[in-house]
């Protein structure tokens, strides 16, 4: 790849690496979010134009084969391609819905049992939060029963996230007297 070099105004240097790259992708983005100003800020659907347009090099080195590959990536960028090409539609973000969070608590072989219930959340996996701490990942069933392993007087607050997430439910406090 030609680049400008600073020796003279018509000196030439050749470069390559992300240093060369990173500005050719910066430049085919803006390009292409001009020309389909649907697209702007919707990175993934953004990403699968520029790469389902690039035009594959094939190559054996580095132990690569097929697209993308470890030498050439996606390929060489043709910005024309990823503009005349059927407009992909962008993946809107959908907006979460608040979690909501019961609990129930109960005595099973004399240990303190809570039993969850949420509805509201989306994401595949629930992070289950027992005083401000993980406790367990789960499937989102929307449910789970916590078996806390104290037989005595307690007192436990929950919520739950989406697992690896800040979207949660309220807190709810679930009392032992016994």
């Amino acid at each position: 790849m030609e680049a400008a070099g600073n020796a003279s105004d018509n000196a030439y240097t050749f470069a390559d690496g992300t240093s060369m790259a990173t500005p050719h992708i910066a430049g085919a983005m803006a390009l292409l979010w001009s020309a389909i100003p649907s697209l702007q800020n919707q990175i993934d659907p953004s990403r699968a134009a520029l790469n389902n347009a690039a035009v594959h090099i094939a190559t054996n080195q580095c132990s690569s084969s097929g697209t993308p590959n470890n030498v050439f990536g996606w390929g060489r960028v043709d910005i024309l391609a990823a503009v005349t090409s059927a407009t992909p539609t962008p993946t809107p973000t959908p907006t979460p819905q608040p979690i909501t969070l019961s609990a129930s608590g109960r005595k099973v072989g004399g240990i303190n049992t809570v039993r969850l219930t949420w509805s509201g959340a989306t994401s595949a996996n629930i992070d289950v939060n027992r005083d401000g701490v993980v406790i367990a990942t789960v499937t989102n069933t929307g449910t789970y029963t916590d078996s806390t392993g104290d037989t005595g007087r307690a007192r436990y607050t929950y919520k739950v996230c989406a697992a690896g997430t800040s979207t949660c439910s309220n807190e709810v406090t679930v009392r032992f007297r016994q």
